[in-house]
């Protein structure tokens, strides 16, 4: 089985599969997830006289549901269109976002060669990768962990 396999048999996308269609997944998935919200607070309310359970609901809401509601809103945001998902790259609809967004790759190091390590690749070069590393948690104002690599 191979990964494609595995993203079809889970999500039903398959190379034909329009952007407004996995918009639409995902529009499916905030609102059922709303509506179990929902049912869950009702029930809650109609038995409030359970402290413990209605905590622990209330942590399942703001901790789970809460989140899978934002992170679909989010990608359904991106997901519109009848441009079908296997014509992203053909039609340059991906490179011609990249080339928008004025981000861009590193600059292959001049010795870079088939055999060098993605460690090595990612700081330029060739060279064996470091014996050390560092993990850094990120902080709010940073965009997340990094590993700072000890030569």
């Amino acid at each position: 089985m191979t990964f494609g396999d595995m993203v079809i048999g889970a999500f039903g996308i398959k190379a034909d599969t329009k952007k407004s269609d996995i918009g639409k997944y995902f529009t499916d998935i905030e609102s059922t997830m709303t509506t179990v919200k929902k049912k869950l607070q009702d029930e809650v309310a109609k038995n409030g006289n359970y402290v413990k359970v209605k905590t622990v609901v209330d942590k399942f809401i703001t901790d789970t549901l809460d989140k899978i509601v934002a992170g679909v809103k989010e990608a359904a945001k991106g997901a519109t269109g009848s441009d079908v998902i296997g014509n992203a790259v053909k039609n340059e609809d991906a490179i011609q976002s990249i080339v928008a967004s004025k981000e861009s790759d590193a600059v292959l190091g001049a010795n870079a060669t088939s055999d060098t390590s993605a460690i090595s690749f990612a700081k330029g070069g060739n060279a064996a990768p470091p014996s050390r590393c560092r993990c850094n948690k990120g902080s709010s104002s940073s965009r997340g962990d990094s590993i700072t690599f000890i030569d």
